[in-house]
């Protein structure tokens, strides 16, 4: 886990080695560098597989023709090295099974890669530039192109130093401010600088950048007709088993983040079955002194019965508050408010502790129905298959679980009116929702249900892109790698394939991993169905933040950004603190503090 940056086109030692400066966190062993008067390439080392020298980068084949810079792990390194064996390698690490495997295989080399990666790859005899993204985005890849020039990097700093003059990107903004939505395509919050597409290629050659996808889940599915269920629960579990196993390959300590959920406990108890002697492994947890928003009963369980070391940390208003300037350097953008605050404190605690590499439940909600706006999209293919009674059942089912979802809902979906996205405008300025009036997020839908394209949408735009960029840089602003097992294409591919009553069952949401973990974790876990009430962002904005939030809320420089009409917001804020409203959303009001501190830190380049 490390992190790069390079640059197609004149540039001075000095520059390269100030924006290298600039990831110093994502890789503090070791640095390096190339040039060869047609490219310049930094590199930050984290050494996590071969600790010797031997790992250094900038890396070479024998002959010095071609050079990487590579962040991630390809976890099935040590298979792929098996077929390379006419190669001399000088290390043990996966960078340079990276490096000969595209020097016999080419752009195809990609398609055998099981991990989560970012990388440059330079052929100096053919002038190309070869770089690449894993299938679901995990690792990072930022670039700019310019008038003869090509910059990228493992984060957003190094490009602004090396390239343009920070500028805010509208289009974007908007799409935060009136959908909610954020990191759901490939431009970022800065004009200009975009990202590499998960499962996407890109090649420089002879002045043009091409980019190109080498994977989509849609394009992988299998036919699972002839398996039965007992088939079907057996498959899932040894591609479970199978992805931790790999993703336990490490020459330094791997502990695990773990939440009361079923996700984290799951991925904890299929550690302890891959490796039962492995008897204190560390686990990290962070909670609340409110008890709405605290977990430390069901993680209590979890490591009474999986005899781990968990340390455990809770967290005031005043300490996250405390760390979001921090935070928002880190993020390079906008983010998700207090629960990505508070996951920040999880990485803290691993440094402290000495855990190198961590694994993470991640990806089970967007292939397994995890939260309960899925189930009307569950709804409307019962009712357009198995027809109005098996919905009446599977909707008494829902409701006897407290999920009560409302028939007109389903209707829609089924006219095809869901997928369609309305802004919402009510604290926006005129003049600014009138310039992208016409800007709608339009998403495809290759698949065949309702529910497998809501799934599909969260996938590639609307959820796991941005927790994947939270994930990324707050573990790396600690040095920290951050696995996720249940992000392994082959089981993502394999769950995408399956009907939906291995995702929804009896009331309940991803039936298959419950059913398949039975006996591994506490029942009260296993069973646990996800907590609306995550952190106490809505409560602590109204009492502890709120003078810090009403400042921003009333700055000048807010008020001067031109999104916003100025009366609107203090009708929004005043809503929002009366207690008389019950419906009060903190969403809206971080936003506007969200945008506000992104915007004191790049644009108008406030000091931490």
């Amino acid at each position: 886990m490390c992190g790069f940056v390079g640059m197609l086109g004149a540039v001075t030692p000095d520059r390269i080695r100030n924006a290298n400066d600039l990831i110093r966190h994502r890789g503090p062993d070791d640095e390096g560098y190339y040039n060869d008067g047609r490219i310049s390439l930094g590199f930050r080392r984290l050494s996590i597989i071969d600790l010797s020298k031997a790992g250094h980068q900038p890396m070479s084949n024998e002959d010095g023709t071609i050079w990487i810079v590579y962040n991630g792990e390809v976890y099935n390194y040590v298979e792929i090295r098996e077929d390379l064996k006419n190669h001399v390698f000088k290390s043990r690490t996966d960078t340079e099974v990276v490096l000969h495997a595209y020097e016999e295989w080419g752009e195809e080399c990609l398609k055998r890669f099981n991990g989560m990666f970012a990388f440059a790859i330079w052929d100096t005899r053919k002038k190309k530039l070869f770089c690449a993204r894993d299938r679901f985005g995990i690792k990072p890849f930022y670039y700019y192109k310019g008038n003869g020039f090509f910059i990228f990097s493992s984060e957003i700093k190094p490009i602004l130093e090396l390239g343009p003059r920070p500028v805010p990107n509208d289009a974007v903004i908007y799409d935060y401010l009136a959908y909610g939505l954020y990191d759901h395509t490939e431009e970022t919050f800065f004009k200009g600088v975009n990202k590499l597409k998960a499962g996407n290629y890109l090649v420089c050659e002879k002045g043009k950048a091409c980019e190109r996808p080498y994977w989509l889940v849609e394009n992988d599915l299998e036919c699972l007709d002839s398996f039965s269920e007992q088939d079907i629960l057996e498959r899932f579990g040894d591609l479970l088993r199978d992805s931790v196993r790999l993703r336990l390959r490490s020459d330094v300590e791997v502990g695990v983040n773990l939440s009361g959920g079923l996700d984290s406990s799951s991925l904890l108890a299929t550690i302890k079955e891959i490796a039962p002697s492995w008897d204190y492994i560390k686990a990290f947890s962070v909670g609340y002194e409110d008890k709405r928003f605290d977990e430390h009963s069901y993680i209590d369980k979890v490591v009474k019965k999986l005899k781990c070391r968990n340390y455990y940390h809770k967290l005031s208003a005043d300490e996250v508050w405390g760390a979001i300037n921090k935070v928002s350097r880190h993020l390079e953008e906008p983010f998700g408010g207090i629960p990505t605050l508070s996951y920040f404190f999880t990485f803290k605690m691993a440094k402290e502790k000495g855990a190198v590499v961590l694994l993470e439940g991640q990806g089970t909600d967007e292939s397994m129905a995890g939260y309960d706006y899925f189930y009307p999209y569950f709804l409307a293919d019962t009712m357009k298959d198995a027809g109005r009674k098996r919905y009446l059942e599977e909707s008494g089912m829902l409701a006897a679980n407290g999920f009560n979802v409302a028939e007109e809902k389903v209707r829609e979906i089924l006219k095809g009116k869901d997928f369609t996205y309305t802004p919402s405008k009510h604290f926006l300025k005129g003049s600014f929702h009138k310039r992208f009036s016409g800007r709608r997020p339009v998403f495809k839908r290759p698949l065949g249900g309702y529910l497998s394209n809501r799934l599909y949408i969260d996938l590639y735009h609307a959820k796991l892109p941005r927790v994947l960029r939270f994930n990324d840089k707050l573990s790396m602003a600690f040095s920290k790698e951050l696995r996720e097992p249940f992000l392994d294409y082959r089981l993502v591919r394999f769950l995408f394939s399956l009907p939906n009553k291995y995702k929804v069952r009896g009331g309940i949401n991803k039936y298959i991993l419950r059913k398949c973990i039975s006996g591994k974790v506490p029942e009260p876990v296993r069973m646990r169905l996800k907590n609306q009430l995550v952190t106490p962002q809505t409560e602590w904005l109204k009492n502890e933040l709120r003078r810090k939030a009403a400042n921003i809320l009333s700055s000048e420089s807010l008020k001067a950004r031109g999104y916003f009409e100025v009366a609107a917001i203090g009708e929004e804020l005043k809503d929002f603190l009366n207690p008389g409203v019950k419906c009060a959303n903190s969403f809206y009001i971080w936003q506007m503090v969200n945008l506000e501190l992104w915007f004191r830190t790049f644009i108008d380049r406030e000091a931490d």
